[in-house]
């Protein structure tokens, strides 16, 4: 059964996604899943999420992700990476990932991203 789930953010606990992320994970984690989250850098930002909401996850950095292991209780790399939003921050770093994990991969499209795409691009 999978049970290691780790989000990917593109920026820290600063980012408008932080509060979805810190709310799937913390809910999986009440469900028995045990959840890691990734931000780029200053993963001590975590304590920014809310005044009064902890967070039952474990945090990490990107650069960390030689010992992304060791944050999982059962000792193991992620099952599922849950990448919040398509970005080449994120894409770099499931990159690294991927060589050193394997794991289902799920994008979260914040946006309707093929639609921005196009308008940004004029085409239909």
């Amino acid at each position: 059964m999978m049970k290691n789930i780790l989000f990917v953010l593109y920026e820290d606990f600063h980012s408008n996604s932080a509060l979805h992320v810190h709310h799937f994970a913390n809910n999986l984690v009440k469900l028995g899943f045990d959840c890691v989250v990734a931000v780029p850098r200053n993963k001590q930002t975590v304590s920014q999420v809310g005044e009064h909401l902890t967070h039952l996850y474990s945090v990490t950095e990107y650069g960390e992700f030689y010992r992304l292991n060791k944050l999982f209780k059962n000792q193991q790399g992620p099952d599922v990476v849950h990448v919040w939003t398509p970005r080449e921050v994120t894409r770099n770093y499931c990159h690294k990932l991927r060589k050193a994990y394997d794991f289902k991969l799920v994008i979260h499209l914040e946006d309707n991203e093929e639609y921005v795409l196009e308008k940004y691009l004029n085409k239909p």
